[in-house]
Parts: C-alpha cells; structure tokens; sequence
C-alpha cells in the first residue's frame, strides 16, 4: 500500500503554501546573516506574506533567477581559508522549501552508513557506528580525506543522479539556476547553500552503495568518512577500492591527509579522538573518556562538530 502521507516531489508542492510558510518560519528561526541584497531577516518579516506570494508568482512564470551569493572567507582548521556563500534570504527560503520536499525521497534511498546533515542522524550516531564496529574486530581503519570535496563536485553529476531519483523537470530547473549563479565554471557546490549538504549526499551516495556487500564498514558524515576493516590487507583493498569508487566522481583521496591505521595507533574521526578501546572528546570545557563499547554517554554529552549550515 504507498504511504499516503508521502507528497511526491514536485514543483507544485515545493510551492505549496503550507510548505512555503513553513520554509520561511525555519530561516527566520536561525536568523543567520543578511544576502548580497543586504536584506536581513528581520526586514524580510516584516512583509513576509507578500514576498512568499511574489516569489511563488516569480517561480511559476519562470522570471525567478537567484541573486549571486555574497562571499566572504573562513579559516579551515586544516590550514588555509574556506570559500563560504550566502544567498539572499528570499533565495534561503525557496531552497528550505525545496528541501522540506526533496529530502524524504532521498532518505528513502540513502544507506545507514550515511550520518551527516540527515535526520535523526548525527555525530553521536556516526561515533556509535564506529565502536560498534570496533568491538566486532574492525579495527583496521582507511581514515579518508578528499581533496577540496565540495569545491570538485561536479554539477551535472549532481543534476543527473538527482533527476534520476527525482524526474521533475522543474525541480531540475531550480537545482541548475542555484548552482550556476554560485559558480560560472560548473564545479563546485557551493558552501553556505541550504540545498549543498543533501546534494553532496546525493553523490557520496554512490560511494556507499559501492561497499555495501564489501566486508568492510564505511562510516560517513557528508564528505568525512572512515573505512574499517578486519585485516591489514582488508584495509589496503578498501583503499584501492575507494580511489576507484572516487574516480567515477571525479574525485580523489588527499594524498597527505588520508591515512591507514588501526585502533592501537589512534585517530581522530568527527573531533572524536580514538585510541586502543578508548574514545575520547572535549564537551563544555570538558574531556569525556570512555572505555569498551558503552555509547549511552556519547549520546547523553555527544560531542560537537562545527558544521556550516
């Protein structure tokens, strides 16, 4: 019997009223900065019905185009500086509503090895996955890095895989519109974009169904991932394995980033610390340890991991 609570993805009900209302109330909740139109939150509440109206009327008849996004940079904790984007807040508001409609269909097809930006899923969750699979003797660990992932993600890859889920042509339309204002090149997905994470799930996800009958246990957070395997030369193949996994995406592992190690000699996953049967991170000021395979303090203090959105 189909759920008859599922609303298909379509453009029609992206625009629905209740799921517009809805979209705007969730950007004036975070209340995050003003767009390169340098009209804030607060301004954009102030007649908020009449400009829902006009950008459904706009998207309708095809006159909507996104502004550029405004651009500022970050540092990275690995060195370096992050491109970050912002779009306007009328723009913020139609991809929270595209993504109120999109995402069900996706969780429908993405695999439990997939932890970031997803719902009922988080670091605690990812973290878990981990000991779990520890405690069964995957103690070899691929820990990945991707060179510039979400600058190299390609957007007709992006566009393809998500029309192939999702055919509406419309929602294709809107997808392209948000990815080619924010970059001219037609690489890269664009940071600070409500619609990014899930369009980089959308990708990884092809890297998740390629170990899904392989011995081995991936665990991802968006484009932050560890392979765990049983054996040392379990490891090396899941490396293999992923480089070519990547390839297809056009995408590679950071040669000085990514590391094969194992449980004895530690690592750092999700700002969580690894070492022999212990986990450990920093909470409110505080170093939580923990040893053996209890989780129920991970999720009673889980750990924080900065994320963008």
């Amino acid at each position: 019997m189909p759920n008859k609570s599922f609303n298909p993805a379509t453009l029609e009900n992206v625009l629905n009223w209740g799921n517009m209302r809805q979209a705007w109330r969730r950007v004036r909740k975070q209340n995050s900065a003003a767009g390169p139109d340098h009209v804030t939150v607060k301004r954009w509440n102030l007649d908020w019905e009449t400009r829902l109206h006009l950008l459904i009327d706009a998207v309708y008849q095809r006159v909507y185009t996104p502004l550029p996004p405004k651009q500022f940079y970050i540092p990275k904790k690995s060195g370096g500086k992050r491109l970050i984007q912002i779009f306007s807040v009328t723009d913020r508001v139609l991809q929270r509503a595209f993504l109120q409609v999109v995402s069900p269909v996706w969780e429908r097809v993405f695999l439990p090895s997939s932890f970031g930006f997803r719902p009922k899923q988080g670091v605690a969750n990812a973290v878990t996955a981990v000991v779990r699979h520890r405690e069964r003797g995957y103690r070899w660990v691929l820990d990945a890095d991707i060179t510039r992932c979400f600058d190299n993600l390609r957007h007709k890859l992006a566009l393809d895989l998500f029309q192939a889920q999702i055919p509406d042509r419309n929602l294709r339309w809107l997808l392209k519109q948000w990815l080619n204002v924010a970059s001219k090149t037609k690489v890269g997905l664009p940071m600070g974009a409500v619609v990014s994470p899930l369009l980089c799930n959308v990708i990884l996800h092809q890297l998740d169904l390629q170990f899904k009958q392989q011995d081995w246990h991936l665990v991802r957070y968006a484009d932050d991932f560890i392979v765990q395997t049983q054996t040392e030369d379990g490891m090396h193949a899941a490396k293999a394995h992923t480089e070519s996994t990547l390839a297809t995406l056009h995408l590679t592992l950071h040669p000085r980033k990514t590391t094969l190690t194992h449980f004895d000699s530690g690592f750092t996953f999700l700002g969580v610390n690894f070492k022999n049967n212990f986990y450990s991170y920093t909470q409110h000021n505080k170093r939580i340890e923990v040893a053996g395979p209890t989780v129920r303090v991970l999720h009673a203090f889980p750990p924080t991991y900065y994320e963008f959105w």
